[in-house]
């Protein structure tokens, strides 16, 4: 079914569909909120790609791209990788549950490829995220060479491996297919 059919059909059903932002500065929408994500959109501007779900006390952010919702200011300390696991596990953000670590594609498709650095994703300029830079976050991804590390990502660094017992932050998603059980 095509994106204007299915918008169509949400409409008839008295469903509010994300679809328009305001031309400049940050979206912060009163839900409910249905993002129609296809991997193959792609959104000019972060102001109509992310959403600040309001009724979440603006505390979580709607990626209309990919459908994930983003914790808005992810972790404050760096912890461990288990810590970090455990931590989304346990968090408590927007009144919602049900939080996890993202994997490394997941963390990795909310940046933009920088210009002279293709290999290194950079945050979208205008994007709705608090305490964001400059930090190393955790991924749920495991290195498959060496089971003692994960993958992390900087943003307008770039990716790498590191042991799990090192402190970096967690970025915590909701949504998606996520890791069933990293290890």
């Amino acid at each position: 079914m095509n994106r204007s059919r299915c918008l169509m059909m949400l409409a008839g059903l008295g469903v509010v569909v994300a679809t328009t932002a305001a031309s400049a500065g940050t979206t912060v929408a009163v839900g409910p909120y249905y993002a129609l994500p296809s991997w193959d959109q792609q959104f000019r501007h972060a102001s109509t790609r992310f959403i600040v779900l309001s009724n979440w006390a603006k505390e979580a952010v709607l990626d209309q791209e990919t459908g994930l919702v983003w914790q808005r200011s992810p972790a404050a300390t760096g912890n461990s990788w288990t810590s970090a696991l455990a931590a989304c596990r346990e968090a408590n953000t927007g009144g919602r549950f049900g939080w996890r670590l993202p994997q490394q594609e997941e963390l990795a498709s909310l940046g933009e490829p920088d210009t002279m650095t293709p290999s290194v994703p950079d945050l979208p300029t205008g994007n709705p995220f608090q305490n964001v830079s400059g930090v190393t976050f955790w991924t749920a991804s495991t290195d498959e060479a060496d089971s003692g590390q994960a993958w992390i990502i900087s943003f307008g660094s770039g990716m790498a491996t590191n042991g799990k017992g090192t402190p970096f932050h967690g970025w915590c998603v909701r949504g998606g297919h996520g890791a069933l059980n990293p290890q």
